[in-house]
């Protein structure tokens, strides 16, 4: 479960320490504050009104990656979540094919074909023959169980998941991975200003990693908007089967957001960090912290909430050993070319209506119920 949906889960641990230490009139400054700076921005949107939230969910996540790639280059096989969902709707023949689509996910093991042993020194483990009776695996020595686990999910999603009608050639797959590798390296946007034609192709590009993060996250198909009964065999006809409209709005998004921060291009910055409490929320990793400000990304033209206060508190307080030095946290808000940000500790002392309240004890006491709660029996 996401660290939002802890956040709205009434039954979750972190979510019900939250709203403990953050009761919920203590936010009504800092939301009225948050709306009135919105509201002195136009919103930028290329879209039409009847555009479903869906649709609008994907293009917030597309608008995500791009921020990325205004601060550095993230090879494309960091993207986990976008990945594993590239590969559900790609049709896999047999375990050969799945090693071969994605090898760092495989490399606890090999597969090969009659019972041959692996090539090389290493003192190889036999596990056991594959149900089709012609591929057999063999582990490394060490290689955790979670590793044969782990092949068995990939290899009976990869085969027996039913929910995508369209299913993309392996070769299209891997094609479009490097081809995003190739593309990201040579526009360098971290480095120098797209052209509209280069901006619209990294919207194409993070569209569709937007597309794949949402079947990796949701276990359902392509989106109903999406691909429209089209076969799809080369990268090329993938990208263009996005609707311009929602290119446009993605690349005039990431223009503005690179012309109102322009001094930001190619700056050191910490991108979807992974916090020390992540372990005890099931995972949890951030938008981006930026010269110490923990920045939380809303494309979005809705009104400030208080859910979005303790998201960005909660990623805040799971840093229980200050290893990003965060000290201020904020938004950034696309849609509306704006941001708005505080000190971590005035923001504290605002939603918690305590002047004595302390960062350090906060964290501390986040651990311990985390933890405690974790050693309970189901």
């Amino acid at each position: 479960m996401s660290l939002k949906k802890q956040v709205e889960n009434p039954s979750s641990p972190l979510g019900g320490f939250l709203r403990q230490a953050f009761a919920a009139g203590s936010n009504r400054r800092v939301l009225a504050e948050i709306n009135g700076h919105l509201d002195s921005h136009p919103a930028i949107c290329r879209l039409e009104s009847g555009t479903p939230p869906a649709v609008r969910r994907l293009i917030g996540h597309a608008v995500d990656y791009r921020i990325r790639y205004h601060f550095a280059i993230t090879p494309s096989s960091e993207f986990t979540v976008a990945r594993n969902g590239a590969w559900a709707v790609t049709r896999v023949d047999d375990l050969v094919d799945l090693a071969r689509s994605d090898p760092s996910r495989f490399s606890d093991y090999a597969i090969t074909q009659f019972g041959s042993a692996p090539d090389g020194d290493e003192d190889w483990q036999h596990f056991s023959d594959t149900k089709d009776g012609y591929h057999t695996v063999w582990i490394k020595p060490g290689a955790g169980r979670e590793s044969l686990a782990s092949l068995s999910r990939a290899w009976s999603g990869a085969i027996l998941r039913g929910f995508a009608a369209k299913k993309l050639p392996l070769d299209c797959t891997l094609e479009l991975f490097d081809l995003l590798d190739r593309t990201v390296g040579s526009l360098a946007a971290h480095h120098r200003r797209p052209t509209g034609a280069e901006e619209c192709r990294l919207a194409r590009l993070c569209l569709v990693l937007a597309i794949f993060e949402s079947i990796g996250r949701g276990g359902r198909g392509w989106p109903a908007e999406f691909l429209d009964g089209r076969d799809v065999t080369d990268p090329e006809r993938l990208l263009n089967a996005i609707p311009r409209a929602w290119v446009e709005d993605v690349a005039v998004l990431a223009a503005t957001f690179r012309h109102r921060h322009a001094d930001w291009q190619g700056m050191p910055a910490t991108l979807n960090p992974v916090f020390a409490g992540a372990r005890d929320v099931g995972g949890a990793d951030g938008d981006l912290i930026v010269d110490g400000c923990l920045w939380e990304i809303k494309t979005t033209i809705q009104r400030a909430q208080g859910k979005w206060l303790l998201q960005l508190l909660g990623y805040a307080l799971l840093d229980y050993d200050d290893e990003y030095a965060i000290g201020h946290a904020g938004f950034l808000f696309p849609r509306k070319g704006a941001c708005v940000r505080w000190t971590l500790p005035d923001l504290l002392r605002e939603l918690s209506g305590r002047g004595d309240v302390s960062i350090a004890g906060l964290r501390h006491d986040l651990r311990r119920k985390l933890r405690s709660n974790a050693s309970q029996p189901a």
